[in-house]
C-alpha cells in the first residue's frame, strides 16, 4: 500500500538544506495520499517529534532527536498533473515539490504562484511556513487544506481559519510539536488574469526581459524573470553552491509602528525616504537585509564555517558545510544582537529552531 521507509539513526543534515542535524530515526512518505492510508489503518507511529517536508526552513540540532521524524516528500521534483476541480479549486499533494508545482502552474497559465518560484520544500511546508514572494501572498490563494492529525490518526479537513495564516507564520508551525500534517491543499489559482509587478525590482527586469499588455505579463514570463533574480542572490537551492546551503533568508523582515520608524531614522540621522519600507495593513514593514548591513554585517562576511551570503545580507550559510548547529545559531544571535543594540529592532528568526535558541537580546 505505502512505499515508506523507516531509516534508523539517520543524520538528519542529510535532509536539511543547512546540512546540519544530528541522528533521528526516520518514517519517508512520498504522498500525501499515502500518509492519509497509513493514518486510517493505525500504522503510524505514536512519537512523531518532528515533521520535515523539503528541509529548508529548519535548523536542528547537533543532538538529534530521540524521537521519529516525519519525512513528507516526494522522491521526484516532477510536478504531478495539475487540474481544476469543478469548484476551480486546484489540488495539490502535500508531499509535492513546491518549485516544480509553481513553474507548472505559471507555464500552464495560471496565475497566482509566479512570483513563488524557486523557493525549496514542498507543497505542504509552504501552506505551513505562510510563503510569499515580490509582494505575493500564497494565504491568499489557500481555500482549504486537509490534513492528518498524528495524535488521533484522522483524516480531517481545514478552513483558512483553522490554519490561522499570518506573516510567515501560521497556526500550523506554531504546533509544538507537530500534530497536523498537511496532505492536500485547494489553491484558487486564475486562468485568465496577468501578473502585475509589485516590486520595482522585478518590475524593472520584466521591462527589458517580458513583453506586456495592459492587464500585465503572462505567468511563465514573471516565473522565468523571479527564478533569474533568485539565482542572482543564489536563493534557488543548488546541492553544489555552498552560497545556498542555508535557509534563503534567515530572519523575517520586522515590522514597527510610524514612530518607531522615527526613531529609527533619529539614530542613524537620515530622512525616512533613505530607509527602505512599505506599509502593510497599516504597519511598517521593514528590510531586515538593510537592518543586517546597517548594523556592520556585509554580504560575504565569514566567521569560522559560517557566513552571510555573498549576494544578500538574509542568507546565512554553512559555507564551508562543517558548520555545527551551535555555530549558527551564535553567528545569527551576533548580528541580531547588534541590530538590536543599534537600531532597536528585534530581528526574529524565519527557519524553525529545532533543539537550538537563539542567544537572549540585552
Amino acid at each position: 500500500m505505502s512505499a515508506m521507509r523507516l531509516l534508523t539513526a539517520e543524520p538528519l543534515a542529510r535532509h536539511t538544506t543547512f546540512r546540519v542535524g544530528g541522528p533521528a530515526d526516520v518514517l519517508q512518505i512520498e504522498s500525501g495520499e499515502e500518509l492519509e492510508q497509513l493514518a486510517l489503518a493505525g500504522r503510524l507511529p505514536t512519537d512523531v517529534g518532528l515533521l520535515l517536508g523539503g528541509g529548508s526552513n529548519v535548523l536542528i540540532s547537533d543532538a538529534g532527536l530521540r524521537s521519529t521524524v516525519l519525512l513528507l516528500r516526494a522522491r521526484s521534483t516532477e510536478p504531478p498533473p495539475m487540474r481544476a476541480d469543478p469548484d476551480g479549486i486546484v489540488w495539490l499533494d502535500g508531499a509535492a515539490d513546491w518549485p516544480g508545482v509553481a513553474y507548472e502552474s505559471a507555464r500552464l497559465g495560471w496565475h497566482g504562484l509566479e512570483s513563488m518560484v524557486g523557493i525549496p520544500g514542498t507543497v505542504g511546508g509552504a501552506v505551513v511556513q505562510s510563503i510569499g514572494a515580490y509582494g505575493y501572498e500564497l494565504r491568499d490563494l489557500v481555500t482549504a487544506v486537509r490534513a492528518v492529525d498524528l495524535t488521533t490518526s484522522t483524516v480531517l479537513d481545514l478552513s483558512v481559519s483553522d490554519i490561522g495564516f499570518a506573516y510567515r507564520e501560521s497556526a500550523l508551525k506554531r504546533q509544538l510539536p507537530r500534530r497536523l500534517v498537511v496532505t492536500r491543499a485547494g489553491l484558487r489559482l486564475d486562468p485568465d488574469a496577468r501578473h502585475q509587478p509589485l516590486y520595482a525590482e522585478l518590475k524593472e527586469h520584466l521591462s527589458r526581459t517580458a513583453a506586456a499588455d495592459p492587464s500585465g505579463y503572462r505567468p511563465e514570463d514573471v516565473a522565468n524573470a523571479v527564478l533569474e533574480l533568485r539565482r542572482r542572490k543564489s536563493m534557488v537551492h543548488d546541492p553544489l553552491d555552498p552560497q545556498t546551503w542555508g535557509a534563503g533568508s534567515f530572519f523575517k523582515n520586522p515590522e514597527c509602528s510610524e514612530v518607531e520608524l522615527d526613531e529609527i531614522c533619529r539614530r542613524l540621522r537620515v530622512p525616512a525616504d533613505a530607509v527602505p519600507h512599505w506599509l502593510v495593513g497599516g504597519r511598517v514593514r521593514l528590510s531586515a537585509g538593510w537592518l543586517v548591513e546597517r548594523a556592520g554585517f556585509g554580504r560575504g562576511h565569514r566567521e569560522g564555517n559560517v557566513a552571510l551570503s555573498d549576494r544578500h545580507a538574509l542568507g546565512i550559510v554553512n559555507v564551508t558545510g562543517r558548520a555545527s548547529a551551535e555555530e549558527l545559531v551564535t553567528f545569527a544571535g551576533r548580528i541580531r544582537g547588534r541590530v538590536h543594540a543599534d537600531l532597536g529592532i528585534a530581528l526574529e528568526a524565519e527557519p524553525v529552531l529545532v533543539g537550538l535558541d537563539l542567544p537572549a537580546l540585552t
